[in-house]
């Protein structure tokens, strides 16, 4: 599907109370615009339709978690302390709150914590995050390895578990049982089998919950009413047309059917219990490129914080942008 907004998706009014106004001075930047935005929208305004994009946070590490069974990335996990932050006072013995204020170290454990799931080995950890931009030396690097597989014995057991299955039977599965055919001589593929015996139970769990979620809205059609016009799915994050007004609560039918639909029907359908929480992440926009994070805040406050965002990635005046909106070519 294209990315490109339909052509009935308009933003020409997306401030509508300057937009749609009739006084000679509406291109004027009015200095207090969030205050107006909070008095005076309009029902052309809300019935616009927004984007809505939702996917799991962390969800290729919680998969690693569910899939290897590894107490303490699952005990980890259910303290509901940032993850990274976690496993890097495992590794290094810091403290979490001190790794969570250093950003590099954060992006270092982040980024190795990737190459396990990416199926990446001790020898190539090093030029895995060189090649992210991470400031690491390839002594630190095998340092992090050795220190992870003594602590994380469950994910050790897990990659050997799935390299020999790959190797011995020819396929891995997920946790719900797809099965994906990997073989050593596949002249199909340009990436190394035994990455991908690791990587796709991983991401292909990731993925079969987005399936679910959408199995979900098709037999759930009046409990997730507002999300009826899902329009694409990216990287296991999924985009809806949701309408203006309906946005606060088109995100709470969101984060019920992400956080607690799927987890109640992958036990109910398949017979599975997840043993950690899934975290569902949303942003909203008029444009794919200048979406912004959303909790569920009022339409005025989403609107002010589009607007920003906005206005910083077109790089465009506030005349310049309301004009836009005028003619329709935001």
């Amino acid at each position: 599907m294209s990315l490109k907004t339909p052509p009935r998706v308009k933003s020409t009014a997306v401030f509508s109370p300057m937009a749609l106004s009739k006084s000679p001075d509406r291109t004027q930047d009015p200095g207090n615009g969030s205050k107006r935005l909070k008095t005076a929208i309009s029902d052309k305004l809300l019935n616009l339709e927004v984007f809505l994009a939702a996917d799991y946070s962390q969800v290729e590490i919680r998969m690693l978690a569910e899939l290897s069974e590894d107490p303490l990335l699952i005990q980890q996990f259910n303290s509901g302390v940032d993850i990274h932050c976690q496993v890097g006072h495992t590794l290094t013995g810091w403290p979490v709150e001190r790794i969570a204020k250093d950003k590099e170290t954060r992006r270092k454990i982040k980024n190795f914590h990737f190459a396990l799931i990416y199926g990446i080995g001790k020898n190539g950890i090093y030029d895995y995050m060189i090649a992210k931009g991470v400031k690491i030396s390839r002594q630190q690097s095998m340092e992090y390895y050795d220190a992870y597989f003594l602590k994380y014995k469950g994910v050790k057991r897990f990659i050997r578990r799935m390299r020999q299955l790959a190797e011995q039977e020819g396929y891995v599965e997920t946790l719900f049982g797809f099965r994906r055919e990997i073989h050593q001589e596949d002249e199909s593929r340009d990436t190394y089998w035994g990455n991908q015996a690791i990587n796709s139970p991983v991401q292909g769990t990731a993925h079969n919950l987005v399936m679910l979620a959408l199995a979900l809205l098709h037999t759930k059609p009046k409990t997730y009413h507002l999300l009826q016009k899902p329009l694409m799915e990216i990287h296991d994050a999924m985009y809806w047309f949701v309408k203006l007004r309906d946005l606060p609560t088109a995100y709470h039918q969101c984060k019920a059917l992400l956080e607690q639909d799927t987890v109640r029907y992958t036990k109910t359908w398949f017979g599975k219990t997840l043993k950690i929480p899934l975290i569902a992440e949303a942003s909203a926009g008029f444009c794919l490129g200048s979406m912004v994070d959303y909790s569920g805040e009022p339409v005025a406050e989403f609107l002010d914080s589009w607007r920003k965002k906005h206005q910083e990635v077109k790089k465009v005046s506030w005349e310049d942008l309301v004009q836009a909106m005028i003619e329709g070519t935001v």
